[in-house]
């Protein structure tokens, strides 16, 4: 038998935990990250008098034309 008390796959087991909750952890930390990017982006969404849409941090890359939608799309 390979392990035959158990402690390597009761290490291995214990490390996937911790693994997990690290995971859990980092989108929490990104979900509040990109909470505050909206509204950084929300407080800067008039320019020149006029208001823009601020941008949504989930949408595709790439508009319906094929052209970019980067972070400057709301100026455009």
């Amino acid at each position: 038998m390979l392990d035959p008390d158990g402690a390597w796959v009761d290490e291995l087991v214990e490390c996937e935990r911790v693994k997990a909750t690290a995971d859990a952890q980092a989108m929490v930390i990104m979900a509040g990250l990109c909470e505050r990017a909206e509204d950084w982006l929300a407080e800067r969404r008039t320019v020149g008098g006029e208001i823009y849409a601020p941008v949504r941090v989930a949408e595709e890359p790439r508009g319906r034309d094929g052209t970019w939608r980067g972070a400057t799309s709301h100026m455009r």
